[in-house]
Parts: structure tokens; C-alpha cells; sequence
């Protein structure tokens, strides 16, 4: 419920203008008609739609083809051309058609709307015959999963393949995009977790989490801190080069990361976001969009984490995918942007809300 509550907070915050321009409009001697509120009746109470509704509703209102239309459910892969990283006066035509149509369609019913549209459709959503947990199960003995509950989808997993003993990582790609997905490392995988960078290449490290949060532990430590200093994670050693904040809501670390088995070093972006609290939406709607653009911009893949990976890491990923969509001329519902989601891996938690107000309010990013 604070998710919800922190969305109403910035909505009201977000019409608090409005709402006094029309009280000047009707202490003057002109009377302003009242506008009728588009899109549909929202109920007074959504946990009554809920339990009057529940799964029969979400049935009836699937739509597999809008659905289809991102994503191929055989292979697993979003339907995006390119991913694309455009300057603000370069939009095309159709690019302009797809966010006006998507921001139009959000701002009609609103976020109370689409809290509705949550509950409706996909809150109790899990695609049907999607998920393969064998691998995930067969490594919660060791330690290797956070939670035994958020389930790494075999299908799309990260097989790590690099010689070393175990392939195992809690890690998925969203197929399609530069963007892999995974929980926070845990002190038996934290060298997995620098296997992965390596092995994949990485050009981007983007933490949404901090070690703890409200005196619970949701991340281990797992790069140097400062300029300068080295940490060694088995036999990979990773160097902090430079260290920054480029604004008050990120901390950029320049890595250097050399596997001193293969001699082989990569260069990596870590980007920290601390402004995003567990459990509700980023302070900053900006430095979401801002932190995308320069993903979007660097050589390789990004690897995307928070603690668990599926709540704020989920989000910020359907955000990119919101906008890859859109800059590739496809027309977007954010319902069917999560159920797609959900195929990959196991995204279980409120991102439509969030991602349907930021793309409403910024339009072209």
C-alpha cells in the first residue's frame, strides 16, 4: 500500500495547480463549464473490484495480440528493431504518433485508472507453461538465491560457461534489449556475479538498491568504494579508477576489471541510484530517464540489480522497453509490456503504475 499511497501523494501534488486555477475561474464573473473526466468509472474501492472480479476478470479482458505485437513468445524476445538512442529534435513521425498515443491513453484514466487496470489484469498474472525453475531449485540449497520464492526462469537464465566450477548465476536476458537482470549479490556469489561482467562483456553496472535499507541488509559490498582501491572476488580483481556523483541522485564508479585467468580487462560504468526507496517510486523521474540515456549510449550490455531484482530492477526495465517500443514506432500498453515481462523472468511487482505516469509526463527522453 505505500506504493499506492506515494503515487496518489504525487498526483496530487502534480494537479495542485490545476486545482486552483479552477477556484480563480469560479470567483470571477466568467463560469468555466466543468470538463467531463475521460475514460472509464473508477470504482470507490479497489479492493471490492478485486475480490468481485479476480481471475475471471483478467481472462476475459487478455488481449494475447496486442501482446504479440513486442513480444515473440517463442524465443522469448521483445520485438524491438533497434535500440535506439535519438536526440531530442531527431523524432520521427511515427516515434511522435506512439508517445502521443501512449501519454494520451494514460493521462485519460489517470493513475487511479491505472491502479484499476493493475488489479484487473495483472496482479494474480503469471503466464502459463513460461517458467522452468528446475536449475533455481536444485541451487537454493547453496545459497545461491535470495529469496525462494522469486524464481530465476531456467529458459532465460545466465549460464555462466567460463571454465570455472558451477554455471550458476540469478540472472536473466531480456532478450531483445541490452539489459540483463539480476538480485543483488549475496556473499557466496559475489565472484559469480564478476564472472558474469566479464564473461558477458559488460559495459554498465546500474544498482537501484542500498546495502541496507531500514536496517536490513539488501546487498553485499562487491566493488571498491573508492578511487584507488582494489577488491579481488577469486581470481578477478576489480579497480576503482575514478569516483563521482554527477548529481544528488547518482554515484558513478569508472572499473577497471581484470580476470587474471584469461588476462583479459574490461572497462566498467557503475551507476548507483540512491534516491529510489524499497517499495515505491524513484524520488527522481529524471534521473530514471537520464540513467537509460546513458545506457543506452555505452558499448555493451548493462547489468540491471536491486536486492531481490524483481521489484526496482523490473521497473526500470520496463521503462527502457516502454520507450525502445515507442522510438520504434510501436504502439505500447503498459498491461501487455509487464505480462511480456513476466515471460522473461519473475517481474511480480507494481511497475505499471510507475512506468505509465513517467512516460505520461515526459514524453520524449
Amino acid at each position: 500500500m505505500e506504493f499506492l499511497k506515494s503515487m496518489k501523494k504525487r498526483k496530487s501534488k502534480d494537479t495542485k495547480e490545476t486545482k486552483n486555477k479552477k477556484k480563480e475561474d469560479k470567483s470571477g464573473s466568467r463560469k468555466v463549464a466543468k470538463k467531463k473526466k475521460d475514460g472509464p468509472p473508477i470504482p470507490k474501492s479497489f479492493r471490492s473490484t478485486k475480490k468481485a472480479k479476480g481471475k475471471k476478470a483478467w481472462k476475459k479482458n487478455d488481449n494475447t495480440k496486442s501482446e504479440s505485437d513486442i513480444f515473440d513468445c517463442n524465443t522469448f524476445t521483445f520485438k524491438i528493431d533497434t535500440n535506439l538512442a535519438p536526440e531530442g529534435e531527431n523524432h520521427t513521425s511515427a516515434q511522435i504518433a506512439a508517445f502521443d498515443a501512449f501519454a494520451h491513453s494514460v493521462v485519460s484514466v489517470g493513475v487511479e485508472g491505472l491502479i484499476k487496470e493493475y488489479y484487473d489484469q495483472l496482479a494474480a498474472f503469471a503466464p502459463p507453461g513460461f517458467f522452468d525453475r528446475t536449475i533455481f531449485d536444485q541451487n537454493t540449497p547453496l545459497k545461491k538465491n535470495r529469496y525462494k520464492d522469486v524464481v530465476c526462469n531456467d529458459k532465460t537464465r545466465v549460464v555462466l560457461h567460463d571454465g570455472r566450477p558451477g554455471d550458476y548465476i540469478h540472472a536473466n536476458y531480456v532478450k531483445g534489449t541490452k539489459y540483463i537482470l539480476t538480485q543483488g549479490p549475496l556473499k557466496d556469489t559475489l565472484t559469480d556475479f564478476w564472472r558474469m561482467v566479464v564473461q558477458e562483456e559488460a559495459a554498465g553496472i546500474c544498482m537501484l538498491c542500498d546495502l541496507v535499507e531500514n536496517g536490513r541488509p539488501k546487498c553485499e559490498p562487491y566493488f571498491p568504494d573508492a578511487s584507488g582501491q582494489s577488491l579481488t572476488y577469486g581470481d578477478i580483481i576489480v579497480t576503482c579508477d575514478e569516483a563521482s556523483q554527477p548529481d544528488g541522485h547518482t554515484h558513478l564508479k569508472i572499473l577497471s576489471v581484470l580476470d587474471k585467468k584469461t588476462s583479459k580487462t574490461i572497462k566498467v560504468n557503475h551507476y548507483k541510484i540512491v534516491t529510489w526507496p524499497d517499495k515505491t517510486v524513484a524520488l527522481s523521474n529524471l534521473c530514471i530517464l537520464r540513467t537509460h540515456r546513458l545506457l543506452r549510449k555505452l558499448p555493451g550490455l548493462s547489468i540491471v540489480h536491486c536486492s531481490a531484482g524483481v521489484g526496482r530492477t523490473g521497473t526500470f526495465s520496463a521503462i527502457e522497453i516502454g520507450i525502445q517500443c515507442m522510438l520504434n514506432g510501436k504502439l505500447l500498453k503498459a498491461a501487455e509490456l509487464v505480462k511480456a515481462l513476466r515471460r522473461e523472468f519473475s517481474f511480480i511487482f507494481r511497475a505499471l503504475v510507475c512506468v505509465s505516469w513517467i512516460f505520461a509526463k515526459y514524453r520524449f527522453v
